[in-house]
């Protein structure tokens, strides 16, 4: 097994693929065989080389669109791997990587568009109203599924940062699962049908809102929440909506966290340098305060 992974590593070096690094042939047998996990682009979550001694954080990056949530992540990424391991997750439903379930999901959702659709043209008078019916059901089916697959996903993100965590690694989310607001700011999809008449749609509402909820073992450390001016965001992201904007952040303000999460509001209009220094001194007085409460307990 071990000589097969590394001929596969010796052909992603060919290929100038990026994939892990690690210290010896002997944690590169214990990462293939022990507790690891399997990742669609990185491959393998090898045991980290440079870890926090204890424990690592898991930061999360929340803010409506606009405030520069990916951009940071990059960033913040740049200034750390240097010093430490660093693990980031995306944890949204949007354009950033996907499970291997939901990527094809959302290639088939794309396609099914044409199909089901219709231009405006078309008026719902020269269609059947049994066509009409069998349309809307495959619509919500497919979101149903699609909604279940994401929680999934969340879930499946969850656990992976806190074993990252676990291993002295710093986790930098972009986005955060939450389940104080339904439907808006990576909350559950499926809150409507928690208390319909159908059983499985009730049970799988319940489902997914047990896959977004944090729990002290999935918990941040750390979470920033970059606020700022509608109307800076709104130029930033000029297909987004002002009104929008403004209903996201007032979400994100909203949203609560576990007690033992730290939470820090940064102000989104500054610039790129200017918030990853401030996201900087929040994660070492983060490190800090662990560090001391570590050797005084």
């Amino acid at each position: 097994m071990l000589k097969i992974v590394s001929d596969l590593v010796q052909h992603l070096e060919e290929a100038g693929i990026q994939y892990c690094h690690w210290k010896s042939n002997e944690h590169l047998d214990t990462a293939v065989f022990g507790d690891t996990d399997l990742d669609i682009l990185g491959l393998f979550d090898f045991p980290a080389h440079r870890t926090i001694k204890g424990k690592g954080i898991i930061v999360a990056l929340v803010g409506a669109d606009g405030s520069g949530k990916s951009t940071q992540v990059k960033a913040l990424r740049r200034r750390l791997e240097a010093k430490v391991d660093v693990v980031t997750l995306y944890m949204g439903l949007g354009a950033g990587l996907g499970s291997i379930i939901r990527t094809p999901l959302d290639l088939l959702k794309k396609a099914m568009i044409p199909l089901l659709g219709h231009s405006a043209s078309d008026s719902t008078e020269s269609r059947p109203n049994k066509v009409q019916g069998v349309e809307e059901r495959l619509r919500n089916f497919g979101n149903i599924l699609w909604s279940i697959v994401l929680a999934w996903e969340k879930q499946a993100k969850l656990k992976r940062a806190s074993r990252a965590r676990k291993r002295g690694k710093i986790v930098i989310c972009d986005r955060y699962p939450q389940t104080t607001i339904a439907g808006q700011n990576d909350g559950p999809l499926l809150s409507e049908y928690e208390r319909c008449d159908n059983a499985l749609l009730r049970m799988l509402a319940r489902y997914e809102k047990a896959c977004y909820t944090v729990s002290d073992q999935t918990a941040p450390d750390l979470v920033i929440k970059l606020i700022g001016d509608p109307d800076v965001l709104s130029n930033r992201r000029p297909e987004m909506q002002k009104e929008r904007i403004i209903k996201n952040q007032a979400g994100i303000k909203a949203v609560q966290f576990p007690d033992s999460t730290r939470v820090v509001e940064i102000d989104a209009d500054k610039s790129v340098d200017e918030v990853t220094a401030l996201i900087m001194s929040a994660i070492g007085n983060k490190l800090l305060s662990m560090y001391n409460q570590n050797n005084f307990d």
